[in-house]
């Protein structure tokens, strides 16, 4: 991965009932999501990792999706271990 964005004004806060179970190599695993909140004209995609203060995140899943008076763009976020 390279660094396409940085010093992006951000919020990074755990998800509401942030344990979330995933099958990882046959076996199951709790997974701890968070939720990031960027500038509604800030690039996000699925397949992008974010560094915030010096742990890595990826997505998981695609940002919200585009909606009428968008103010801001949020994403699920998992960390990379």
């Amino acid at each position: 991965y390279t660094d396409t964005y940085t010093l992006v004004k951000c919020r990074l806060m755990p998800a509401k009932g942030s344990a979330h179970e995933s099958e990882i190599s046959d076996r199951e695993a709790a997974i701890n999501l968070f939720v990031l909140t960027v500038p509604y004209n800030q690039a996000l995609t699925e397949t992008d990792r974010v560094v915030h203060q010096g742990t890595t995140y990826e997505v998981v899943g695609p940002p919200n999706a585009d909606h009428s008076y968008r103010t801001a763009r949020r994403a699920y976020l998992a960390v990379v271990k």
